[in-house]
């Protein structure tokens, strides 16, 4: 028993070091932020993903060989209900453990951003080979401009070309099998023109993209969904979509050049270009994960409850007797 305690403190104090240590990041970002020397040392020893590190999930395993153990050794003893519930709390433990083990080894989870109509294939762990297309998604409004909530209507298409069709919405998630798909945010992707002596191309941007131009420039974008004329400011009133304008901004190296503040279907002159603000439609922004772990930690805090009572049943009785008395 002493080994196992050994074994969940040595794993309690190197999973609290991933809260100090930034995990699953890129090399250049421990080399900016650890220097070379440490940074190098992070990504080899699995430090910088630590709960996917072979030695880790290593460590847990042994975890749950020495409960079980532990748990035989008990079982040799005088059998009673306090004994049983004490065997039950072991093996409850050990299936915690599994299952954050096997969640760790096999889970899965990728975002995905897509409008209605598109599909994507998803590409992460478990998850490849399973397509998610959007059939339709709509925003609900309060009255007072906020989001009330956000519907997708989807078609999930399995490895084997099977469909399912299912709506979801915030709380509301997908659920098939291990898969879960959350509807978690939503955002808006603004189209127009761009038009110069060599001719009109169409744009298409989201939120944080910019549009390539030549000779190293850029357009970037802020959609303002509600405009305040009076204040000038590019910070919405509100989310929904009462009074939209666009803020096109030509950028070389970084660095502005030119900006202009477009109404739907306006058009300005940017440098030596005119631009166009022609739509603006909704994407939905959505969660896909696979764990197929979460049941048999679901099952372990069962029997920990069950254990639980039955290892201190009679101490609860015996209690209540003596207050009775």
């Amino acid at each position: 028993m002493k080994v196992a305690i050994g074994f969940l403190l040595v794993l309690s104090a190197i999973a609290a070091l991933g809260t100090f240590i930034s995990q699953e990041q890129s090399e250049e970002f421990y080399t900016f932020h650890y220097g070379q020397g440490l940074g190098s040392l992070l990504i080899r020893t699995g430090l910088a993903d630590i709960y996917h590190s072979k030695w880790f999930i290593a460590l847990g395993i042994l975890l749950c060989l020495y409960l079980v153990v532990c748990t035989g050794i008990r079982l040799r003893a005088r059998k009673s209900r306090q004994l049983i519930g004490s065997v039950i709390l072991h093996l409850s433990i050990v299936l915690l453990v599994a299952g954050a083990l096997l969640s760790l080894a096999t889970g899965a989870d990728q975002d995905v951003s897509l409008l209605a109509g598109e599909k994507t294939k998803l590409t992460e762990g478990a998850l490849a080979g399973y397509t998610v297309a959007v059939d339709r998604f709509d925003i609900d409004w309060y009255d007072n401009g906020s989001a009330s909530q956000y519907i997708s209507d989807l078609t999930v298409t399995n490895k084997k070309g099977e469909k399912t069709k299912k709506t979801i919405s915030v709380n509301h998630p997908y659920r098939q099998g291990f898969i879960k798909i959350y509807q978690e945010r939503y955002g808006w992707e603004v189209r127009g023109k761009v038009t110069t002596l060599e001719g009109t191309q169409t744009y298409a941007l989201r939120e944080g993209e910019e549009f390539p131009l030549a000779e190293g420039q850029s357009l970037a974008q802020i959609f303002v969904p509600n405009y305040d004329v009076e204040s000038r400011s590019l910070q919405s009133v509100t989310a929904a979509p009462k009074n939209p304008y666009l803020a096109l901004a030509l950028q070389a190296g970084g660095q502005p050049m030119d900006m202009r503040l477009l109404q739907k279907n306006g058009r300005s002159m940017l440098g030596n270009m005119q631009v166009t603000f022609d739509e603006f439609v909704p994407y939905t922004g959505l969660r896909v994960k696979y764990d197929c772990g979460v049941p048999v930690v679901f099952v372990s805090f069962i029997l920990a409850l069950v254990g639980l009572v039955l290892r201190y049943l009679d101490d609860i009785r015996l209690k209540k007797g003596g207050r009775h008395g």
